[in-house]
């Protein structure tokens, strides 16, 4: 195939081929051709020593995109693998690595680590992708990568191994060719529904919790829960169904240490906290110690045709067994306990070439399609069983996107920071939580790629809940206005931020459909934004968002006033008002030393001390209270009151010192200005 453009002539597949079994080629002869709209259809003979099979091609152009469909007509395929070659003639070329395109996340039973990249070549972007709906492939390959000599190469090709009976598959491929000068325009789309759970979800952060001590477990909510953290979906690991080795999939007795009443009763103190819980599942690891064990169920690998492997004293099970039992469990599992949701364990995390089964008397054997559709389909059934939302371990989690309402958003920091993808593809099909980010950067990933928290503990699981929770309904599963990256003097288009070599340590602005603007510096450098005639220094992992015309603002930039450098965090919200001095003295609206925040609570509004606190200083104008004096009364724990802390109803502005007995204060209204 050769691609002209301004003057430009490439073969975008040079060196391609078809090997058919023995890795052996053929020669291929013309049988028939024509042109219907548009489309070129040409029927081929293979023919070689022992080898005489028709296929069926076809060549199109779609906007961007040349699509190349070949479909061998036979019962018993004879093609081994395509190699997708080289696109040649590059003069002045790079590869992008894309966050969350992956084949493979990690090596296992298939294959190492492996992901197509994005080629940049004399002003255009190339991506070739088969199309994973239509697949009769075990595996696509990335393959190794480079630019040498003219030739790059950025995506490898696809695979078809033999069933256990010495039997393949027939070839069946659609490729997609995209070429652009936006690179925007070369993703794939990803052609799922989006998940229907945006409401039950879009305002909750995630938590995950293992272990199987109940009270320790019940002390990180209620501790977390009097920090003002409310809006959130915790679930559990698999030491709820397991006391010690014994298999903890596939079951539906709980942990006997545990039991079922107990269980039931934990589930009860976590949903009084107003968090929604969710136990985990497991439809893809299968322990010979399992009850419901069969020799028949375990998946059998391309490799020697044993069982194939996967976690600790597991097989992997064949997916179309996990699809069936998940269907006769998970309802059992609900209605038992009365959980509010599901995590999904391994789905979507494992490559879906990983788990292709190959013994012939499987439906779908051979193909890793069907692991895709079998896999989506189990979710799908876990959301309806649970009446919930269902997230699962992500890492493959892009071909799933919107199958199910979100993933851990592993980061993998060999990438670099390059959120398009997620933005446009994967974010307005379904909520996942960035993971794999930790302390003051966690924000700075979670705001540039558009996931909701999930809580760490103490105090920074507060600071991720105050400058996250309030903005998600503005971002989660919103269309993307536009995306830009700073260069030091002006804003550019994301294929200008790949050609100036940005993506190692950029400074994004993001604005969603909603109004929403995003900033996040991830350079080392301050980044001074000007944003509604203010100006902000926002220092490495510094933020910035802002929705014109409400209430909600969050800063995490350098103090204007600080004569160290320190920094400044601040949330506004009409629910939620939070911030942190770094042990300076903050004057005006919203100020104090040290950090607390300000929580609409279910009976009123509460100050919160977090970290560090010495002084309380805000305007009551803030809560809506400029025409109230008010008491501020100090509890325990416990919620018991201590003492009122003024002799006379405080109005305008509330300053005082805090004292550490005090574990927090409610805001309580007694009188008018006017009395």
């Amino acid at each position: 195939m050769t691609l002209l453009c301004d003057g430009q002539e490439k073969k975008v597949n040079a060196n391609a081929k078809i090997l058919f079994e023995k890795r052996t080629e053929a020669e291929w002869k013309v049988m028939d051709k024509r042109i219907e709209n548009d489309t070129l259809f040409i029927c081929y003979k293979a023919v070689g020593k022992g080898l005489n099979q028709r296929f069926d091609c076809s060549y199109t152009i779609k906007q961007k995109s040349l699509i190349w469909t070949i479909e061998e007509k036979a019962v018993d395929g004879k093609v081994e693998e395509i190699c997708l070659g080289a696109t040649d003639n590059v003069s002045d070329g790079k590869l992008v690595g894309v966050p969350f395109l992956v084949y493979n996340p990690f090596a296992n039973d298939s294959y190492t680590a492996d992901a197509p990249s994005i080629l940049y070549a004399d002003n255009l972007f190339y991506l070739t992708m088969f199309d994973w709906y239509y697949t009769n492939a075990s595996m696509y390959y990335g393959g190794e990568q480079g630019i040498k000599e003219g030739k790059a190469t950025y995506n490898g090709g696809v695979r078809y191994y033999p069933l256990n009976n010495k039997k393949r598959n027939p070839l069946r491929e659609r490729l997609f060719i995209n070429v652009s000068p936006d690179v925007h325009e070369v993703f794939p789309t990803i052609d799922n529904p989006a998940s229907p759970m945006r409401s039950n979800q879009v305002d909750r952060l995630w938590a995950i919790n293992g272990g199987s001590d109940l009270p320790k477990l019940g002390k990180f909510v209620s501790d977390l829960r009097s920090k003002g953290v409310e809006n959130v979906s915790i679930r559990y690991h698999e030491d709820f169904w397991r006391a010690g080795g014994e298999s903890y999939t596939f079951r539906t007795k709980p942990n006997p240490d545990l039991g079922v009443e107990r269980l039931k009763e934990y589930v009860r103190f976590v949903q009084g906290q107003d968090w929604r819980i969710g136990f985990y599942s497991n439809y893809m690891d299968f322990a010979p110690v399992n009850a419901l064990w069969n020799e028949d169920w375990v998946r059998i690998s391309h490799k020697d045709y044993g069982w194939g492997p996967a976690w600790c004293r597991c097989y992997a099970n064949k997916v179309t067994i996990g699809w069936e039992q998940q269907a006769l469990l998970a309802p059992q599992i609900h209605k038992t306990f009365g959980t509010n949701f599901s995590y999904c364990d391994v789905e979507t995390c494992i490559s879906p070439m990983d788990r292709v089964d190959y013994d012939y008397r499987t439906p779908g054997a051979g193909k890793f399609r069907t692991v895709f559709e079998y896999i989506g389909m189990t979710l799908m059934n876990e959301r309806r069983a649970y009446q919930g939302p269902v997230y699962s371990e992500g890492g493959t989690h892009w071909f799933y996107a919107g199958l199910l309402d979100g993933n851990y958003s592993h980061m993998n920091h060999s990438f670099p920071i390059f959120p398009d993808f997620q933005l446009l593809k994967i974010n307005p099909l379904e909520m996942d939580g960035m993971s794999n980010v930790s302390n003051e950067a966690y924000v700075a990933y979670a705001y540039a790629f558009g996931n909701i928290g999930i809580l760490s503990d103490g105090f920074d699981a507060v600071r991720r809940y105050a400058f996250l929770q309030p903005f998600q309904n503005s971002y989660s599963m919103i269309p993307v206005k536009s995306i830009r990256y700073f260069d030091g003097k002006s804003y550019v288009s994301s294929s200008d931020a790949i050609k100036k070599d940005l993506l190692k340590s950029p400074c994004i602005q993001v604005e969603y459909n909603s109004g929403l603007k995003i900033y996040a510096n991830f350079s080392d450098q301050p980044w001074l934004v000007k944003e509604n005639n203010h100006d902000y220094s926002l220092p490495k992992y510094g933020t910035l968002a802002v929705l014109p015309g409400s209430r909600l603002f969050s800063v995490s930039s350098t103090n204007p006033v600080s004569s160290t450098g320190k920094l400044l965090d601040k949330v506004y919200s009409d629910h939620l008002f939070y911030i942190d001095t770094y042990g300076e003295v903050e004057k005006g609206e919203f100020g104090g030393k040290g950090s607390y925040m300000l929580k609409k609570e279910k009976f009123g509004w509460e100050i919160i001390p977090l970290k560090d606190l010495e002084e309380v200083d805000f305007n009551l104008s803030l809560i809506g209270f400029s025409e109230l004096g008010v008491d501020i009364e100090a509890i325990d724990k416990n919620g018991n009151i201590i003492t009122v802390i003024n002799q006379v109803p405080l109005a305008d502005q509330v300053h005082f010192e805090h004292k550490p007995q005090y574990y927090k204060y409610k805001i309580c209204p007694v009188s008018s200005i006017s009395q």
